[in-house]
């Protein structure tokens, strides 16, 4: 029989960090990563404009891809979208770690969303908000698809 842990216990983290992320993302006044995310949102952001964009090499064309639809709403909406992407990175490292029998195995979940890629702790470095997600990078959604590619 399944015990409380077993059966609910992931989706109860996924669910908070998933609203604390979500919120902290829509309240933050800013993003993590330097001139390097903004260029990604701006090649996504243009690339229905100018298709060559869609091929530029450093833009990255897979997460061009991916993100161009969400680029025409706005900075948040590709900061939403790196925020499903690391949720996703969680659950499929936790499917992982319980395929490989690792107990307790809803820690994976943890461990993958407080590392520095994805949240960054940024009271030490004087800026206004206390935590940040690494707002339009490809790193986040090359994680998810390194972390579901063993799924398939």
């Amino acid at each position: 029989m399944k015990t409380f842990t077993d059966k609910y216990l992931q989706w109860i983290l996924l669910g908070l960090i998933s609203c604390t992320m979500v919120i902290l993302t829509i309240i933050s006044e800013g993003y993590f990563g330097g001139a390097d995310n903004i260029n990604h949102y701006f090649i996504s952001h243009y690339s229905f404009q100018y298709h060559l964009l869609f091929f530029d090499s450093w833009g990255r064309p897979s997460y061009t891809i991916l993100s161009s639809p969400f680029a025409q709403f706005g900075f948040l909406s590709v900061k939403l979208l790196n925020v499903f992407f690391g949720m996703c990175t969680a659950f499929f490292a936790f499917l992982i770690a319980k395929r490989l029998d690792i107990k307790p195995s809803y820690l994976v979940i943890i461990f993958v969303v407080f590392t520095p890629i994805y949240c960054v702790d940024a009271a030490d470095q004087s800026y206004r908000d206390p935590v940040r997600f690494d707002a339009g990078s490809c790193r986040i959604s090359f994680f998810f698809a390194e972390i579901i590619s063993p799924q398939l």
